[in-house]
């Protein structure tokens, strides 16, 4: 296979042609690294200032996946409607 194959328009390695496709690509990129950055600052938060012992905090940072599902299900049903 020559390099020039490798990125026809149906190749998987082409790039996002479309604007549409590059929010989506940034929308989901900066959610992910918000999520990651908020659940690895979370338990540190409560820690240092709200004294909470570290072993009491696995339902405190169940709240952010529990609350990232349900508004996954909810932002699902509101763009299919769409």
């Amino acid at each position: 296979m020559q390099l020039r194959e490798l990125f026809t328009p149906s190749s998987p390695l082409t790039p996002p042609a479309t604007p549409k496709v590059w929010a989506i690509c940034v929308a989901q990129f900066t959610g992910s690294w918000g999520m990651y950055g908020l659940l690895n600052w979370l338990p540190t938060f409560f820690t240092e200032y709200y004294n909470v012992p570290l072993a009491d905090l696995g339902g405190f940072t169940l709240i952010p996946y529990v609350v990232q599902g349900g508004l996954g299900v909810v932002a699902g049903v509101v763009a299919g409607g769409l």
